[in-house]
């Protein structure tokens, strides 16, 4: 601290030279505000006020270092002062002073530990401090030493020290560092691997992984532990964790089960007795009894499952295994026993040969027989009746046991058929002579297939005749395993021609008119036009009538109209034909069955027509139609009476209608013609 002096007024006297006339010496003396007084001290904390004093009092003159003044902080030599005061003609007389001045504390720059630190920068235990600092401009007179530090643990723990300079004054200052002196804690240890044996036992040392805390330096290491000791049920390792500060874990202990060592097999017996007469016919365990020090055996500790090499004098041999799962690797031979799990070969005889072509057609019975090396047979199937089903591969089956009761099974092959073949149909020897229809005799080969034992012969035959369109003929076959089979089938045959068609012609100018009736087994119908020795086919289709166009008027044609049935017979009618210029239609003469459409030349002026029709002497029409033709209808009204189209001669005239109708003015008749109706 900085210490504060008491400001002293010092009289400064100048002491005059000695002359003859004075008794005494002139003095000049300094006077400090601060003790020493005499301004004699080494170091002053605080300003110090300096004055002089004069003897004789007051001198005749001063030097400007006689006033009074106030020294501060001054430099490591101090702050020179001189006072010169002179009394008449004596000589001068100087006062000289110097004075240090020191008002600040020392700087403490820090602490020097005692030893290093524990680890990594850490102290784990008791550690001293001297500490070291820095002052102008007096210095360094001392500072604190042996600062004991013991706790508690931080990360910024300090201790506090202190530094003296020469003049006195004193610094305050600190140290930081990190202190743990707390051991880590163990909080797990994990195995690197589960136990090895069984049980939960290991049979090879196990390695521990250890993890812990630490609250303030952290952990640095906590290091695997491998298993060094013998077999025990107690086996452990202990786990140590080192923090940042060097400390130590008090440890964590692990326990577990360690046996390395395998166990000493005894002894060995069949768990069960024999099946049948002595003998062993199926796997049957061999157990082992044993012991082990450590971890023990189970009861049996070993068991082996025998199933084969068959024979009468047959071992297993086996270990024991302790519960930690070691194996004696010695092992112990069993007593000798009878075993045979194989059942007798068994084969099949039948009791007659195949009915045809290697084939069986109806049930054959067969006998077994076998065969054992082991333990010999005993007994085998008899009288074993195959009736189907049909089969190429068929197979009977039988078997035999063997004295250790062993089942053999056995089959006998043989091929069985007893399903007739099937009759698909008669090839003809020829193509049908139309549309799929014979009409004269054909020969007929019957064909037939048969899946399984095949080799299908089949009948022949002639037909000659029978107008059913659906005849039905009959053939048989028979495979190769004698089975046979008849089967009728249906067949078109027409050989008789449809009836003559009725036809008629009707002259058209320049055209023929050919119509014809078509009988109900007609399915097309071909009509030629012939003139001289010219003939030409006009028509061909299915209709009853036609129509022959760019014929010339007057000239006289012949037209055969054939019918053909859907099995290519044919009848043909013959009829001539004559075209004509007459403008009435139809002609005079036509024979119709459908009502005709009556037409007739138009007249210029005519506004309309007046048409009148008879049937026979009856008039049963008269209309007024606008245009030159006029459709004839299947039924009408005239007169208050209901007539229709119904057979018979017809006679029509026509008249042209002059102005308007109800002037009731017609024109000369423009002409008259007939038809007739077909019943």
């Amino acid at each position: 601290m900085r210490k504060v002096g008491l400001g002293l007024v010092v009289a400064i006297v100048a002491l005059s030279a000695a002359s003859p006339s004075r008794a005494h010496a002139d003095t000049v003396t300094p006077a400090c505000s601060a003790a020493p007084t005499d301004c004699s001290g080494p170091w002053y904390t605080s300003p110090v006020d300096l004055s002089w004093t004069f003897d004789p009092d007051p001198p005749d003159s001063t030097s400007p270092g006689c006033d009074p003044q106030t020294i501060n902080e001054t430099t490591s030599s101090g702050q020179s002062v001189t006072c010169t005061a002179t009394w008449g003609a004596d000589p001068p007389v100087d006062g000289n002073v110097t004075i240090k001045v020191d008002t600040t504390n020392p700087t403490v720059d820090g602490a020097n530990a005692g030893r290093s630190a524990d680890s990594n920068g850490w102290f784990n235990h008791t550690v001293s401090f001297d500490f070291f600092g820095s002052d102008t401009p007096s210095g360094i007179s001392s500072c604190s030493s042996g600062v004991s530090y013991s706790g508690p643990d931080s990360a910024t723990a300090s201790v506090d020290g202190t530094c003296t300079d020469v003049a006195g004054n004193t610094g305050d200052g600190s140290q930081t560092f990190k202190y743990d002196a707390t051991a880590p804690t163990v909080t797990s240890g994990t195995p690197k691997s589960g136990p090895d044996g069984t049980n939960g036992w290991y049979v090879t040392p196990p390695t521990y992984d250890f993890s812990g805390t630490d609250n303030l330096s952290g952990i640095d290491t906590c290091p695997s532990v491998t298993y060094a000791g013998g077999d025990s049920a107690t086996a452990s390792v202990t786990g140590v964790c080192h923090d940042n500060a060097g400390n130590d874990s008090a440890g964590l202990v692990m326990n577990f089960k360690y046996d390395h060592t395998a166990p000493e097999t005894t002894g060995s017996a069949l768990d069960r007795g024999p099946d049948l007469n002595g003998w062993y016919n199926h796997p049957v365990a061999v157990n082992f009894t044993g012991t082990d020090a450590t971890s023990g055996v189970g009861s049996p500790c070993g068991s082996v499952t025998y199933s084969g090499p068959d024979g009468p004098a047959v071992q297993a041999s086996g270990s024991c295994t302790d519960l930690a799962g070691n194996v004696d690797l010695s092992p112990l031979a069993s007593p000798a026993f009878a075993y045979d799990s194989t059942g007798p070969a068994v084969s099949g005889v039948p009791d007659r040969p195949p009915d045809s072509g290697g084939w069986y057609n109806h049930p054959v019975s067969f006998s077994f027989q076998g065969a054992d090396d082991a333990s010999g047979v005993s007994s085998c199937s008899s009288n074993v009746v195959y009736g189907g089903p049909d089969s190429a591969s068929a197979a009977v089956g039988g078997s035999c046991q063997d004295v250790a009761g062993n089942m053999g099974s056995g089959s006998a092959p043989l091929r069985y058929d007893h399903t007739p073949p099937t009759v698909l149909g008669a090839l003809p020897d020829r193509l049908p002579d139309h549309n799929g229809w014979f009409n004269h005799p054909v020969r007929l080969a019957f064909q037939g297939v048969d899946s399984l034992s095949g080799g299908v012969a089949c009948s022949h035959y002639t037909y000659t005749g029978d107008q059913n369109a659906h005849t039905l003929v009959s053939g048989t076959c028979t495979d190769a395993a004698g089975n046979s089979a008849t089967a009728s089938f249906a067949m078109r045959y027409d050989a008789t021609p449809p009836a003559a068609p009725q036809a008629v012609t009707t002259p058209q100018n320049a055209k023929v008119l050919v119509t014809w009736t078509k009988p109900a087994d007609a399915t097309r119908v071909r009509v030629t036009r012939s003139r001289g020795k010219r003939t030409k086919v006009v028509y061909a289709g299915k209709g009853t009538s036609f129509l022959d166009r760019h014929l010339r008027n007057g000239k006289h044609y012949m037209y055969t109209v054939t019918v053909f049935d859907q099995a290519g017979n044919r009848t043909s009618t013959a009829v001539p034909g004559s075209p004509t210029a007459l403008s009435l239609r139809p002609l005079p003469g036509t024979v119709v069955s459908l009502p005709p459409k009556l037409t007739w030349k138009r007249v210029r002026r005519a506004r309309y027509y007046n048409l009148q029709l008879y049937l026979g002497k009856t008039k049963v029409l008269s209309t007024w139609p606008r245009k030159s033709s006029f459709q004839l209808p299947p039924s009408w009204t005239y007169g208050g009476h209901d007539y229709s189209f119904v057979a018979g001669p017809y006679t029509w005239y026509v008249w042209p209608g002059i102005g308007p109708r109800s002037k009731n003015r017609y024109g000369h008749l423009l002409g008259k013609s007939s038809f007739t109706v077909l019943g």
